[in-house]
């Protein structure tokens, strides 16, 4: 992919409803090469689309009526009739996404070379057991995990869910290292420095303590929000890291030509193997990367000059995210060699006054 790699956020969000097919095919349509989007499961096992948890924002029923269902706690037989409100379209299952995927990109597949790919959000209050699901839906629409571990890009909230990989027999029978299978590429979604670095702590530890042949599943890249980019701790120690541990960038949401020009000239200059930029709207990213003369970047990137206001967002950010006791590594995941529970579900006391706040900001492509 051409760096900087365009991802349409939840598929076209500032044009299109969100996480719909029709905003999927003009993410790719107007040039982005990657399309973001969510995933939750149902109680019945059932991997369905969705940003939110409650379908009560996005769909209704055919009927018109409100639809006010919590998908962790609802079969799909509930739920396969929803439709989202503004456009008409059906709740989607991950397995119709991959149906639609494979349909649109089977003339590029049937050549040599292929340039769209899928970023998933995998919501950290699912069970761990959606890693096994997703990868059953996979084989189920395709029995190529090759094919698969080259296309999709798996972010994740919670390190639980890579240590349930680590630990259930069903991924070691599936990615027997006899089988030369790719290693999927497995992405910490964060909100901060610190946060990711755990997750190179957890690839430490999986390189120390596991046998020559088991296949190791570890972190290969990190989904960072913008704003937590703006700091001297993220360029001065963090972007090494990355370069040390040869590890992918991609950061969300951007949806000016400030950010993005900020994000380019990090990934340029640290030479990062794939940087990238998550975006409302990917037809303008696109056209504005498609615009931009080669330039000159910083010698390094302690080098880069960071502005009074950037300073300032990412202290204030800082302090949002303190006070609403937003994700931060927990003591259950840092017990690297803790048994995880595949069937249970995480339980975060969110403030509702904060999730109200940024929410909202959400909805003004803040973030």
């Amino acid at each position: 992919m051409s760096n900087p790699v365009i991802t349409g956020h939840r598929g076209y969000k500032a044009k299109y409803v969100e996480n719909t097919l029709v905003g999927f095919t003009h993410c790719y349509e107007d040039g982005a090469t990657n399309i973001e989007t969510d995933t939750w499961v149902t109680k019945d096992g059932i991997v369905v689309i969705s940003h939110d948890v409650n379908t009560k924002r996005i769909f209704c029923h055919r009927d018109g009526s409100e639809a006010d269902y919590n998908i962790l706690k609802t079969n799909y037989e509930d739920l396969k009739d929803l439709v989202t409100i503004k456009s008409g379209e059906k709740l989607l299952k991950f397995t119709d996404m991959l149906n639609w995927y494979i349909e649109y990109c089977k003339e590029e597949d049937a050549g040599e070379q292929f340039s769209k790919y899928i970023q998933l959000d995998i919501k950290r209050f699912n069970p761990p057991k959606i890693m096994r699901l997703l990868f059953e839906d996979l084989l189920s629409v395709k029995d190529d995990l090759n094919f698969w571990c080259q296309r999709i890009q798996f972010g994740v909230w919670d390190i639980n869910f890579l240590k349930y990989m680590n630990q259930t027999q069903w991924f070691q029978d599936t990615f027997d290292s006899d089988k030369n299978i790719m290693k999927p590429e497995i992405f910490h979604i964060s909100f901060s420095c610190q946060d990711s670095t755990r997750y190179l702590e957890y690839n430490q530890f999986l390189d120390l303590t596991s046998p020559k042949d088991k296949y190791t599943f570890k972190v290969r890249g990190i989904l960072m929000i913008y704003v937590a980019t703006w700091s001297r701790d993220f360029l001065v120690n963090f972007v090494p890291l990355l370069k040390t541990n040869d590890l992918c960038l991609y950061s969300w949401t951007i949806n000016n030509t400030i950010q993005y020009d900020y994000l380019n000239k990090v990934g340029k200059t640290a030479g990062l193997r794939q940087y990238g930029i998550i975006t409302d709207d990917p037809g303008k990213m696109v056209k504005y990367k498609n615009s931009k003369l080669e330039e000159k970047t910083s010698s390094t990137v302690t080098d880069i000059q960071l502005t009074w206001s950037q300073v300032a967002a990412n202290y204030m950010f800082l302090m949002f995210t303190k006070a609403a006791g937003a994700k931060r590594v927990t003591e259950d995941e840092l017990d690297f060699e803790a048994p995880v529970d595949g069937e249970a579900t995480r339980v975060v006391n969110i403030s509702p006054f904060f999730a109200y706040i940024f929410f909202t900001l959400q909805k003004f492509g803040i973030f």
